[in-house]
């Protein structure tokens, strides 16, 4: 899935349609948004950019879905290392 391309999907409503999007830095504040109004807060804009765009492990999968052009919804999968004695491996850290 290239940035820009959609994953449509009809949920319980078959009037409304999650339009899945790869999301990078210039969709960020939709991220942050859905964020803060799920758990509060006003701090999530630096936290969330360091974890997708400036993450040390590498880039990070990013979506955001939309029905009518409303976000609704997010997901991550982020690179983290784990382990040390034997080099570590890299694996992912999904959120939604």
């Amino acid at each position: 899935m290239a940035k820009g391309d959609h994953l449509q999907t009809s949920g319980t409503d078959p009037a409304s349609e999650l339009d899945v999007q790869l999301c990078g830095p210039d969709e960020r504040h939709l991220q942050v948004d859905l964020f803060q109004a799920n758990f509060g807060g006003d701090g999530a804009g630096p936290v969330l950019e360091w974890r997708y765009d400036r993450c040390p492990h590498g880039q990070p999968v990013t979506l955001v879905g939309r029905i009518e052009g409303q976000a609704v919804t997010g997901y991550a999968c982020n690179p983290r290392r784990i382990g040390w004695q034997d080099g570590g491996v890299t694996v992912g850290q999904t959120g939604d």
